[in-house]
C-alpha cells in the first residue's frame, strides 16, 4: 500500500475516533441529576435568563430570554433573544434542542450550529414550572431562568445551594439585568437559524 494511501486511512481512523469520542461525551455534570419526571409541556414557552455563568458567547448582554415551542417530530425549536450593550443592538438566535434519552427526563441536547450539541440539563424546577435551574455539560455553565424578570429569594437560595453541592462556582454568578433595552432604531441581528433544515 502506497504511504499517501497508509497516512489517509490513519487520517480517517483518527477522525472518526474524534466524531465518536464527542457524541460520547458526558453531557451532564457529574454529581448532577436532570429532574425526573419532566413535563415538556409545561417547560414550553418563554424564559428570562435571570443569572449565568458568564461563558465567552454569553458576555457583553443583557434582557436575555429563551423560547422553547414543540416542533412537530417531538424535538424543540429555541429561540434566545438579548441586548448587546457593548455593539448596542438586540440580537437573536434560532436553534434546536432534543432529549438526550427519556422524554421524562430533564436532559436535553441543546445547538445552535449544525451537528453541534451541547448538553442542556434542567436539574431544577418548582412545582409550578415558573422557576427553573438550569445545568450545562460541565461546570462552566449554568443559568437561573424565571417566567418572570426577577426570582423569589427562597427559590433563588435553593437552586444556589443545589448548584454549590454539585460543584459550580457560585461567586462567579452574573445577575442578568432584564430592564427594559434602550430604544434603537437598528434592526435585529439574527446569527443563526437551523431550525429549518435540522432534523
Amino acid at each position: 500500500m502506497k504511504k499517501s494511501s497508509l497516512l489517509l486511512a490513519g487520517g480517517t481512523v483518527l477522525v472518526a475516533g474524534a466524531v465518536a469520542g464527542w457524541y460520547m461525551r458526558r453531557t451532564i455534570p457529574r454529581k448532577a441529576i436532570a429532574v425526573n419526571p419532566f413535563e415538556i409541556d409545561r417547560f414550553l414557552g418563554k424564559w428570562y435568563e435571570v443569572a449565568r455563568l458568564d461563558y465567552k458567547f454569553d458576555r457583553n448582554i443583557i434582557n436575555t430570554s429563551i423560547d422553547f415551542s414543540l416542533k412537530p417530530n417531538g424535538n424543540l425549536r429555541v429561540v434566545k433573544r438579548w441586548y448587546n450593550y457593548y455593539r448596542k443592538r438586540r440580537e437573536i438566535n434560532i436553534g434546536m434542542a432534543k432529549f438526550a434519552g427519556d422524554s421524562h427526563e430533564g436532559k436535553m441536547l441543546l445547538s445552535f450550529r449544525k451537528l453541534i450539541y451541547f448538553g442542556y440539563n434542567v436539574i431544577g424546577i418548582d412545582a409550578d414550572y415558573r422557576y427553573a435551574l438550569v445545568a450545562g455539560e460541565d461546570l462552566r455553565h449554568l443559568w437561573l431562568l424565571s417566567r418572570e424578570h426577577a426570582i423569589p429569594e427562597n427559590i433563588r437560595r435553593s437552586f444556589i445551594h443545589k448548584a454549590s453541592l454539585i460543584g459550580f462556582d457560585i461567586s462567579k454568578l452574573i445577575w442578568v439585568d432584564q430592564n427594559e433595552a434602550p430604544d434603537i432604531q437598528s434592526p435585529m441581528i439574527e446569527y443563526t437559524q437551523i431550525d429549518q433544515d435540522m432534523a
